[in-house]
């Protein structure tokens, strides 16, 4: 009897359900007052469950007076409670497709809100292992500001190879740093596989986003080349709106940088031309003439004022200054720039020394208004001809 009543509430009645149920069909009809004395139960719960098992359709009212009940055979109950789940399930069958693209609908109006996750990391080791990660996750972009210290240390321990192939499977690398003539080499190392671009950075710092979605941010650190470097530190959060900010403020900073191919380009011109002048100063030491790059020279306000080169005589009586060109655009403004400071200065010989271009009309009318010669890079010995 026992296993009966456990199998039967497998079928959806609840034990006293079950107990009554069997009782109903081991003794024929009777009434809840009977039932009750017999299992020991309240009577107003006994009707109640027979009001129920009626409702399920396993038992039958007979009226009368009392009101006698009577169970249905047990197969036919059986029959019954299988019947009804398979309903059940060709109901929740039919409604599956329905619920779950009303569900997507709201869901697509109202994205589920999740947390934003942020991680604090110490230590320069742990920082490059955890930046090689967010690389090697990148799908369409990586933007890069730091300095070139760190790019040395990202080549040191292969990051670098890790964003050479990100680029050779279709992402997009981004590098803003600051290049000098001493960084060329590793600057060039990086454009065989990114777009890299100068700008003065506002102080010792790293910044990282990958696909817009995470970022990483160093602000204060040992801008050191080693890798056991202690004193480096950063957050790195996937908060969007975060991510979102740090993106603009990248490419605010990126917009206003110089290209790296140009840059170096310029560099080396200039370089060049710091060679050559420095070649000439042997010859300009043995007539009595000091060479200066850069110099300074105080004018008669008393401001001093900087030149690319300041050439003077030991007993002070001439002057040449000069300042040097190798961006095209910049021509205009150079010549103007150093026509304001030669007006304090007074020197004897103003020169603006340029890369190897010509200039347009009214480039070449400024400088003669101003009384400044244009020597070009083919022909600065002629510096040494105002020097007699």
């Amino acid at each position: 009897m026992e296993e009966i009543i456990k199998t039967l509430q497998r079928y959806g009645m609840d034990k006293d359900e079950s107990r009554v149920y069997i009782n109903l069909l081991a003794q024929g009809p009777e009434g809840a007052g009977v039932i009750a004395k017999r299992l020991g139960l309240n009577r107003v719960r006994v009707y109640r469950i027979l009001k129920r098992l009626e409702a399920k359709g396993v038992v039958k009212a007979v009226l009368g007076r009392p009101v006698k009940y009577v169970a249905i055979s047990l197969e036919e109950a059986i029959n019954r409670f299988i019947e009804s789940e398979r309903k059940k399930i060709q109901l929740m069958e039919a409604e599956r497709k329905k619920l779950l693209e009303s569900y997507m609908k709201i869901f697509e109006s109202h994205p589920p809100v999740v947390a934003p996750k942020f991680r604090i990391l110490n230590g320069r080791r742990s920082i490059f292992n955890f930046l090689s990660e967010m690389f090697e996750g990148a799908r369409k972009e990586i933007s890069l500001m730091t300095t070139v210290n760190d790019l040395c240390g990202f080549t040191y321990v292969g990051l670098d190879e890790i964003l050479k192939r990100k680029a050779q499977s279709g992402v997009k690398i981004k590098i803003l740093t600051e290049i000098s003539e001493k960084t060329i080499e590793v600057i060039e190392n990086y454009l065989e596989f990114a777009e890299v671009s100068h700008r003065s950075l506002p102080g010792s710092i790293r910044f990282v986003t990958v696909d817009g979605k995470e970022s990483f941010t160093s602000i204060l650190m040992d801008d050191s080349v080693g890798i056991n470097v202690e004193k480096d530190a950063g957050l790195w959060t996937d908060s969007a709106d975060y991510a979102e900010a740090m993106k603009r403020f990248f490419e605010d900073f990126w917009s206003r940088g110089v290209e790296a191919v140009t840059l170096i380009k310029e560099l080396r011109s200039l370089a060049k031309i710091r060679r050559f002048l420095m070649s000439l100063n042997v010859e300009m030491g043995r007539n009595g003439w000091i060479l200066e790059m850069p110099g300074e020279e105080e004018g008669d306000s008393g401001i001093k004022h900087r030149f690319d080169v300041v050439i003077k005589n030991l007993d002070g009586s001439k002057l040449l200054v000069a300042d040097i060109v190798v961006r095209r655009e910049k021509i205009m403004p150079s010549i103007m720039a150093l026509h304001t400071k030669a007006l304090d200065v007074n020197p004897s010989f103003k020169f603006l020394i340029i890369d190897n271009f010509i200039l347009a009309e009214e480039e070449e009318n400024l400088a003669k208004r101003y009384r400044i010669e244009i020597i070009s890079e083919n022909n600065l010995k002629d510096l040494l001809g105002y020097l007699k």
